[in-house]
Parts: C-alpha cells; sequence; structure tokens
C-alpha cells in the first residue's frame, strides 16, 4: 500500500496538465531574454499561436525564425511577428489590430516588455516610476475595453512574477520595476 507521499505524487494525465494546447499567448519583450525564454516555453508546451512583441522589427523576425524553428513544437504551431512599442498607445492600438487579423482570441499574455535607469533606489529619477511601462498597464486593458464580452486572458505572468517564484531569497535592492509589473499583476487579477 502506498504512503500518503507516494500518492500524493502520482500526477494523474501528467501529459495535460501542464499541456498549453491550442492556446495562444502574446508576449511582449519577447525578441530576447526573459521574454524569448517565455516564448520558447509556451510554443513547446503546445500554444497554437505566440506572438512576439519588441520595438525592433528586425529583433522580433529573429526571434520569430529561431521559435519557429524549434524541433518539438506542435505541428501547425507559430510564432508570429508583431513588431510595437508598448510606450505609445498607437502602438497598442496597432498591436492588438495585428493580433486580431489572426486570432479571435488571446488566452496568454506575458506582460514582460519595458525599460529601467539601472540606478541605485535612492538615485532612480522620479519621472522614471511612470515611464516607459505603460504597455504593462494600458495593453491587458485594450481588448476588454473595445469588447463586451469579458476578457479571455486566462494567465497574466511577467518577469518579476516568474522571477519571484523562482528565487530563494527576496530581492537584494529595491527594485521599481519589479513593483510595477508586481502591481499589474495584481492589480488585473483584482479586476477580472
Amino acid at each position: 500500500m502506498a504512503t500518503e507521499a507516494e500518492a500524493q505524487v502520482q500526477l494523474q494525465d501528467f501529459q495535460n496538465i501542464f499541456s498549453l494546447e491550442g492556446k495562444v499567448a502574446v508576449v511582449t519583450g519577447g525578441s530576447r531574454g526573459l521574454g524569448l525564454h517565455a516564448a520558447s516555453g509556451l510554443l513547446q508546451a503546445g500554444a497554437s499561436k505566440v506572438y512576439i512583441s519588441s520595438r525592433k522589427a528586425s529583433a522580433c523576425e529573429e526571434a520569430v525564425a529561431a521559435l519557429n524553428a524549434l524541433p518539438n513544437k506542435r505541428p501547425g504551431a507559430q510564432a508570429i511577428a508583431v513588431p510595437a512599442d508598448g510606450s505609445k498607445m498607437a502602438e497598442l492600438d496597432r498591436l492588438v489590430a495585428e493580433v486580431s487579423k489572426t486570432t479571435d482570441h488571446v488566452d496568454i499574455l506575458f506582460a514582460n516588455a519595458g525599460a529601467t535607469w539601472g540606478a541605485p533606489y535612492d538615485e532612480y529619477p522620479e519621472n522614471a516610476f511612470n515611464s516607459p511601462p505603460s504597455s504593462r498597464r494600458e495593453l491587458p486593458l485594450k481588448t476588454p475595453h473595445e469588447s463586451s464580452s469579458p476578457p479571455p486572458l486566462q494567465v497574466l505572468a511577467s518577469a518579476p512574477s516568474v522571477l519571484t517564484e523562482l528565487m530563494p531569497t527576496p530581492l537584494p535592492k529595491p527594485q521599481p520595476s519589479v513593483w510595477r509589473k508586481l502591481s499589474l499583476l495584481n492589480w488585473v487579477r483584482d479586476i477580472f
């Protein structure tokens, strides 16, 4: 007879627990770093479409080429480049419009785009607190605001939310970009 621990580690239907089979994802800041790693993971976990967005079109195209060359993605799965500057509302509108041309919903938004000054906390410029990461605030609202139906968003993640799960200890110094991302994550959880 199995012990309690042995019974608990037996995962039923393990193949499908972490499956993203058929899901559609948008990854902002997805052309490099954690955003590109997230896009790779989403595609390899079964997502049917992963939209990569960042300011530089050439970086998006390079990332998409690498993602589409992955040997272990699902048949028919694809990464799609949609370059956009998330700090400009017109660009966010264009991002939503471009994604809407090839899908009628988004299941996963990985809000990773942004910038930071890298300054020590006591030297961090005041105007930087409300600056480039506007895409993290506005993008999750674009589609729901323009639609009468509830948002299809199922998952919202960002670099800090992933990092806080992986880090054994807290960040050594206050990180304003982390605060902004985490505040958006909690805000979206509250309104949706």
